[in-house]
């Protein structure tokens, strides 16, 4: 249940950063949206915390110098 906590709170983090994106490169948010929602399946089929810190942190990154 912990888990989905955390998952629960780093989607929301994520999300804001995608929205903020949205506001900057409307245009391009699809391509944004769709890898978080591929994040999520990947990270809900995910059974250790490392490996969901791990892709998220692949993500934010993405979303940082995107």
């Amino acid at each position: 249940m912990e888990e989905l906590s955390v998952l629960n709170s780093k989607y929301k983090i994520l999300n804001k950063k995608v929205f903020d994106l949205y506001l900057d490169k409307s245009s391009e948010y699809k391509f944004i949206e769709q890898n978080l929602n591929t994040l999520i399946e990947l990270c809900l089929r995910e059974t250790s915390n490392s490996n969901l810190d791990e892709k998220f942190n692949e993500f934010d990154l993405f979303i940082e110098t995107w």
